[in-house]
């Protein structure tokens, strides 16, 4: 029997799971409704009192629609529906996306066993474009029944957010979706991710074989891709394996040759694998502009200036601000708002970054950001040298390296990056696209023990 997930009405007991597809109200009151906590207005509406600082004239309730799936054990998700914006087929697709997402995190091998949604006849709910992403994602349904006992939704519901005040809707979806800075980062995936998609995907077709009968190895400058590569979102619930199953660091590597009493400079070359048809052998080697960290701003401030801006970059100017880690780009042309772009390397510009978005006075489009000093080229999985003089030269070389005797090449411009897209992905936006090259953020739950109290 698959495990059932539905509607407003339900719960998830062992072998038989449910949750609910059905939006629920949401209501912020200002100062003329401020008297009242929280309470429940039958199977309608959830009221949380929101007092707004200062006010003196009173407004009507703002109403915050939000679509909640969740079961015995807790809330599995609380989707806000944006200001503005209505449901439709494409936006509760997007609300599925999450739902896949938070299931696989909270409820580890559910997505195996297979779900069946249930859903009634509404328009969004009835639309090719949903039929189409549950056929993708092999996603039963069942119909509603006449009656629905929703009143088991706001037990704990009632008990999440009752007795919290709101000052305003920001402030509210902050405490259902998580932190504030969740929705700023982007959903594409790392590089090391996006290979673990095409090895575990697109290359293990081609040898027509399953992803759990291919072994994918990464060697990264880095530890915290060990941790990236673990996460549940990175796992296959169908072949039970990970789109990377292994991370070896460089400084790893060395201590493996070490210890077979070799090195690098002794090992035979092999030719690189054939992943694409429009490989070529001659060109095992290629490089691209923005230096060793991947690049991120200078591919996005190019493309946008194209699209947004209508102009072509050819080379971007960077300004060092407080330091050689915190440089700022800005892309304008005459009679069009300027683009503004930033990189921000270490825990101490990060943080500046994340202050100014807090306080709402992050002027940037877009920023890159590495937690390592100096980027990627030197994290902390480098092999190193004694002596920061020398590790500064260290670091040196390995940048120069990014660009000696290399073809520095525009993505944009690939013939097997085309190929891809239209063989492997069905295009740039199709639905596959998203799945393979995007991933989604959330928050780590906080938890409430003995050993974390404050006493």
């Amino acid at each position: 029997m698959k495990p059932l997930m539905w509607g407003l009405a339900g719960t998830i007991v062992p072998g038989t799971s449910f949750s609910n597809t059905s939006s629920l109200e949401m209501k912020l009151d200002t100062p003329e409704h401020s008297g009242d906590k929280t309470r429940l207005n039958d199977m309608e509406a959830l009221v949380l009192s929101c007092h707004k600082k200062s006010s003196k004239s009173s407004k009507s309730a703002t109403k915050v629609m939000a679509t909640l799936f969740w079961d015995s054990r807790g809330m599995i998700l609380l989707d806000i529906l944006p200001k503005g914006e209505s449901v439709n087929a494409d936006r509760y697709c997007e609300t599925l996306d999450r739902l896949r997402h938070a299931v696989r995190r909270k409820r580890p091998g559910l997505l195996h066993s297979g779900v069946v949604l249930q859903h009634d006849n509404a328009t969004f709910l009835t639309a090719k474009r949903t039929k189409e992403w549950l056929g993708l994602y092999r996603l039963d349904i069942i119909s509603h029944p006449a009656h629905s006992p929703d009143f088991h939704l706001f037990g704990p519901l009632k008990r999440h957010l009752g007795g919290k005040k709101f000052e305003d809707e920001d402030e509210l979806i902050g405490e259902t979706h998580g932190s504030y800075i969740l929705p700023y980062i982007s959903t594409t995936k790392s590089p090391q991710q996006i290979m673990g998609s095409l090895v575990k995907n697109y290359f293990a077709e081609r040898l027509g074989k399953t992803p759990d009968a291919v072994y994918h190895v990464s060697v990264m400058p880095c530890f915290d891709k060990k941790l990236e590569a673990s996460r549940t979102d990175f796992f296959s619930d169908i072949y039970q394996t990970r789109d990377v199953d292994c991370v070896i660091t460089s400084a790893e590597v060395e201590k493996m040759l070490e210890k077979e009493g070799t090195s690098l400079s002794s090992v035979e070359d092999h030719p690189l694998e054939d992943l694409t048809p429009d490989f070529d052998p001659e060109k095992l080697m290629y490089t691209h502009k923005g230096g060793g960290s991947g690049g991120y701003l200078e591919h996005a401030a190019k493309h946008a200036a194209s699209v947004l801006l209508e102009t072509h970059v050819d080379s971007l100017s960077y300004k060092v601000l407080r330091n050689q880690d915190f440089q700022e780009v800005t892309v304008s042309v005459d009679g069009k708002p300027p683009l503004k772009f930033a990189l921000a390397y270490g825990f101490r510009n990060i943080q500046n970054i994340v202050q100014r978005l807090k306080r709402g006075k992050c002027a940037y489009h877009f920023v890159e950001i590495m937690a390592c000093p100096s980027g990627c080229n030197n994290g902390g999985g480098q092999i190193r040298v004694g002596g920061e003089g020398m590790q500064k030269e260290r670091l040196q070389e390995v940048e120069d390296a990014y660009y000696r005797d290399m073809e520095v090449v525009d993505p944009f411009q690939r013939k097997d990056v085309e190929t891809l897209y239209s063989d492997w992905l069905g295009g740039q936006n199709s639905d596959k696209a998203k799945e393979m090259l995007h991933t989604q953020y959330h928050e780590i739950e906080k938890s409430t023990s003995a050993l974390n109290l404050k006493w």
